[in-house]
């Protein structure tokens, strides 16, 4: 998909350099593509495609061109994880919108693989909503990380990804 394309990427992160006039950006973040993608290509694939965009990324920080990286999504980190077999859970209502989940850990599991070593990946942000009406950030326990289930603010913490709030 374009939007994870090497090409547009390169042509996003030419785009910010060249309007803020420097020559290295301190953080770039890849917007809301899961909630678009995971629901037109699958989990599976959309990881793969992501952890494409993640080696691109990383050739750009190893050029000295970007230091961080990050992910920001309005829905898919504060979303109930799909069922697994045999779970029982109501039946959708017509109209739902389809479950764009993202799991932090695979996220971060594939900035180790796109980075080619553990801890040195560059993917230390994430934004997410948080706010009155929006509260699942800090009381779904809908993340899991080795395999104890937490919510997306304690599971950034423990994966060494600091978390951002849109209020």
């Amino acid at each position: 998909p374009y939007q994870l394309s090497r090409e547009n990427l390169e042509a996003q992160l030419e785009d910010a350099m060249n309007n803020l006039g420097v020559d290295c950006l301190d953080a770039a973040y890849l917007h809301n593509s899961c909630e678009h993608l995971v629901v037109a290509l699958g989990r599976e694939r959309y990881m793969e495609y992501l952890t494409d965009a993640f080696r691109f990324l990383e050739e750009r920080r190893n050029e000295g061109v970007l230091q961080y990286y990050g992910l920001s999504t309005t829905t898919s980190f504060c979303t109930r994880p799909p069922p697994v077999r045999g779970e029982i859970r109501p039946t959708p209502r017509a109209g739902d919108p389809p479950v764009a989940y993202l799991s932090l850990q695979d996220c971060v599991k594939a900035a180790q693989e796109a980075a080619g070593s553990g801890e040195s990946h560059g993917l230390r942000f994430i934004r997410l909503p948080f706010t009155a009406w929006q509260t699942q950030a800090a009381t779904e326990m809908w993340q899991q990380v080795d395999g104890d289930w937490m919510t997306i603010f304690d599971a950034a913490a423990k994966l060494r990804v600091h978390a951002y709030a849109t209020v």
